[in-house]
This record gives C-alpha cells, structure tokens and sequence, in this order.
C-alpha cells in the first residue's frame, strides 16, 4: 500500500508541474498543452490516463480564455470546422478504445517531433487555406486530438494561414477544443476510461491550470501580435524537442 501510495504521489507531483507548464503554454499561445505537458507525464504515467486527464482538466481553461478574449472570436469563421472538428470526435474515440496504452505512449511521442519538424520547415513557407482544407486539417485535428490528446499545433498552423491576431487565435482555438474535448469526455465517460485514479488527478489538476491561465494573462499582454507567430512557432519546436532528447538520453 505504501508504495501505491508514493506512486500516486509522483504521479500527482510530476502532473502539477506538467500542467501547470501546458496550461501556461496554451494559455498564451492557445493550443500545446498537451505538446507541454505530456512529455513529463510519460515518465511516470500510463499514456491512456495522460490524455483523459489533459483532455479532462482542459475544459475550465477553455472556458476562461474564450470570456477572456469573446470580443475577438471570428465566431462565423469557426463554424465550419467546429462542425468538422465534432464529426472527428468519434473517429479519435474509436482508434484511443482499441490502441494499446504502449502503442499509444509512442505515437504521442512520434506525433510530437514530427509537429515540431513540420513547424521548423512550415516556418518559413506559409500555408494558405480555403474553408474546405480549414475544415479537413479540424476534423484531422480533432480525432489526433480525442486519441492522443496531441493535435493542437494543426489548428494553431490552419489559425495561423489566416493571419488573425494573437486574441482571436487564443480564443478561437479554445472555442474549438472547448467543443471537441467536451464531447471527448461523454466519450470517455460512456467508454469507461475514467477510475478513481484518474478522478483524483483530474480533480488536482485543475489548480495548476488555473495558476498556470493567470500567470499567462499576465505575460500575453506584453507580447506583441508581429512576435506572436514567432512565439507560437519556437512552442511546437521546443516542446517537440523533449521527447526526442528523453529517447536520446537513454542512448547513454
């Protein structure tokens, strides 16, 4: 019993800091917490409990940033791939229900460097979008996001095509997950993948979320929209990088 009982504890200790780390990230940037925060859960944690407890803990800070940053939402543009992004909900539950907590611990980790080596090549050759591939890239997004909890960078790369500034990416992203991570959650809740465990650490998390939302607002003030795309950009790279050095490490 008292080994269970420290394990919980670094696993609570190790998901405080984590999140407190994503939220910060998304909180600023509105979309990564996964990207921040996974790397460090992988460590200690079983890679099904990571995603239901980031997708869990997520839906207060969407709540916040969208009454935080409401007045610069293209509500009108969202429409379309919220739309996309909810029929991708029940593709992402599907494939999390028969992938094996393993296989999926690696994808997370694949699907992280491969955004960050993406953003480094995308960085200097811009996309553009029309609404059919706006949508496509959500619904993508959305079922990569509900498996893995990994996905974000997608949309924040379609967001950036469109060149909105960094209230109306922060408030539409979170608009967006807010719509596809709730449904996420009846999915998870009618699937069974939520225990004691998960509830407790869930239930924990949500502090270090909010801390993490404040000490954000705080900081986005003073960043300026032109250096905005460049902080986005340096977020998928860096967070990226963690999972490739963690394998390197272990080289040695």
């Amino acid at each position: 019993i008292g080994i269970l009982v420290t394990e919980l504890t670094v696993d609570i200790l190790i998901t405080f800091f984590a999140l407190l780390f994503g939220s910060f990230v998304f909180s600023s940037a509105g979309f990564g917490i996964a990207i921040a925060s996974s790397p460090f859960m992988l460590m200690t944690m079983d890679s099904k409990t990571i995603v239901v407890v980031i997708n869990t803990v997520s839906l207060p800070l969407f709540v916040m940033i969208i009454l935080q940053n409401r007045s610069y939402i293209d509500y009108r543009a969202m429409i379309s791939p919220s739309v996309a992004g909810i029929a991708g909900v029940p593709f992402g539950l599907i494939f999390f229900t028969k992938v094996s907590s393993t296989l999926l611990g690696i994808l997370i980790s694949i699907l992280i460097i491969a955004l960050a080596l993406y953003t480094i090549l995308f960085n200097n050759k811009p996309i553009k979008l029309n609404p059919f591939k706006f949508s496509v890239m959500a619904f993508i997004s959305s079922a990569i996001v509900v498996s893995t909890g990994v996905g974000g960078a997608l949309m924040a790369i379609a967001v950036i095509s469109k060149g909105w500034r960094k209230n109306s990416i922060r408030g539409s992203l979170s608009l967006f997950y807010l719509l596809v991570e709730g449904l996420a959650v009846i999915g998870y809740m009618i699937t069974d993948q939520y225990n004691k465990e998960i509830w407790l650490i869930s239930s924990i998390g949500i502090i270090p979320v909010i801390f993490g939302f404040l000490i954000a607002s705080k900081v986005i003030s003073k960043v300026k929209d032109e250096s905005h795309r460049k902080y986005l950009l340096t977020i998928i790279i860096c967070a990226g990088s963690i999972p490739l050095l963690r394998e390197a490490f272990k080289l040695f």
